[in-house]
């Protein structure tokens, strides 16, 4: 199986190898000799896998409300320091505007191996929030006791023939599997769910790609000077993306897709999703303003 892309570093493979080994190896509960914290005797004890933490997360914040930050540049319209004592989920490069807010949101998560690839140098500086990694890119992370791996379901998606009728799948044990839906959003509405949020506000998410979707085929694309020039303003702050790297050009139909499944499963269980984006071309949601929720 291919775990990292042709061009990471050669000199970081052996590192990587060991910490997908041993991140995969502590998914799930095992028995260790240590000290038992009870009785104070030496033996077989049991440690926590990240699965068992992941389950602890289960409904933790219900009744609570929840906002979900996306990249967009109307982010930037937003007064985001009144999300302080809020749930926050934040994701990629959202960790640019939160160190200069001086707090961090609640959870921060990432979805796509290859930004995680690309921004795995600058993710030790993610602090102070609980962050969610797909197992499956665990080669490029240093385990913390903040970090946790989640069983991302790599092919769940139509391009892969296996899930070409089931998509979009939305994981309501998000512990166990967590599905894609051609955007980090969904993934984090998973994990809202799974928290047990009964509102959820979405805030950045512009859903305005542009020209990018227009002269780019979807799937990844390496930043060249050309491609940085078509997307330098796609998100909430200049040097978002770096030449060199890579973008993701979405599939709007099937985020599209995915976000009315997330409506949909929410609105069963009695919860619901809104749009709080400063400027939106989504209209799956209710809009609501964000000033107005404080």
């Amino acid at each position: 199986m291919k775990v990292w892309e042709d061009d990471f570093p050669l000199s970081e493979r052996f590192i990587a190898v060991l910490r997908y080994r041993r991140a995969h190896k502590e998914f799930f509960e095992r028995p260790y000799w240590g000290r038992n914290t009870i009785s104070g005797k030496y033996g077989l004890v049991r440690r926590k896998g990240y699965h068992g933490r992941l389950g602890d997360l289960t409904a933790k914040h219900t009744g609570k409300r929840c906002f979900i930050v996306a990249n967009g540049p109307s982010l930037a319209q937003l007064d985001l320091a009144k999300l302080r004592s809020e749930v926050v989920i934040a994701s990629n490069g959202a960790y640019k505007i939160f160190n200069e807010l001086g707090f961090s949101p609640t959870y921060y998560t990432m979805e796509d191996a290859r930004q995680i690839e690309d921004r795995r140098k600058a993710l030790p500086e993610v602090r102070g929030s609980t962050r969610i990694f797909p197992l499956r890119s665990s080669y490029c992370i240093k385990p913390r006791e903040d970090t946790i791996f989640c069983n991302l379901e790599k092919e769940s998606y139509p391009s892969h023939r296996r899930y070409r009728e089931l998509y979009p799948l939305f994981s309501e044990d998000f512990a166990s599997t967590v599905y894609l839906g051609s955007t980090v959003t969904y993934f984090n509405l998973q994990l809202a769910f799974h928290l047990g949020c009964d509102s959820v506000y979405l805030i950045g998410l512009d859903h305005d790609y542009g020209e990018v979707v227009e002269k780019l085929p979807p799937g990844k694309v390496k930043i060249t000077p050309e491609v940085y020039e078509m997307i330098k303003d796609s998100h909430f702050a200049p040097g978002y993306h770096k030449i060199g790297g890579y973008i993701g050009v979405p599939y709007v139909k099937y985020q599209e897709q995915a976000f009315k499944k997330a409506k949909s499963v929410f609105a069963m269980r009695g919860r619901k999703v809104y749009n709080a984006s400063a400027h939106s071309k989504l209209d799956v949601f209710e809009r609501v303003d964000y000033a107005s929720l404080f």
